[in-house]
């Protein structure tokens, strides 16, 4: 039942429980499952930091490759807790048409819901000096998190300053989930 589920509820949860714990253990599972915890009240007990299954505490933060979409959201939900932290993620080089030469953008395969779904996701990566990179190539980056205006792609969003890039070799699962 679980391998299968678009959602998992799970209720009952005392005060205090250790909540990443758990969601690591359900995503080797079912990576695509939505997950819900709910307090011994039956409300819905919101996501904090503790949930996340990476340490915003670090310097760097190291993201996973399976953890890139849920860091993708939280990084646009809650800003606040990356500014100007250095962050660490394996991606792929993608420069979408129109972009200057001085930007890129690391990117991930993010299925939402099936294989008709995939799309590239990621936030423009500026690069301070002259960098050979070479698109759709997979790279480990550092960078350094700001939220900006960038325009003409979106009014306010996260924005990436490479700190340092190496080549890297291409994680064993393609794409990643948002959840």
């Amino acid at each position: 039942q679980l391998t299968e589920s678009e959602l998992i509820i799970i209720n009952r949860c005392p005060e205090g429980v250790d909540r990443s714990g758990f969601r690591r253990a359900l995503k080797v599972q079912n990576p695509m499952a939505q997950l819900i915890f709910e307090g011994m009240d039956g409300k819905i007990i919101q996501p904090t930091a503790e949930d996340l299954p990476f340490d915003i505490k670090e310097n760097p933060i190291k993201i996973e490759d399976e953890d890139f979409g849920i860091w993708y959201v939280d990084a646009y939900d809650h800003p606040d807790q990356y500014m100007d932290k250095e962050i660490e993620f394996v991606a792929q080089a993608f420069r979408p048409k129109g972009m200057k030469n001085d930007m890129f953008v690391p990117v991930r395969k993010i299925m939402t819901c099936c294989a008709d779904d995939v799309r590239l996701y990621g936030y423009p990566c500026k690069i301070p000096k002259v960098t050979n990179i070479q698109m759709q190539k997979w790279y480990r980056v550092r960078v350094r998190y700001s939220f900006e205006p960038t325009e003409p792609f979106a009014p306010e969003q996260p924005v990436l300053y490479l700190m340092h890039i190496e080549p890297a070799e291409a994680p064993e699962q393609d794409y990643v989930y948002l959840g």
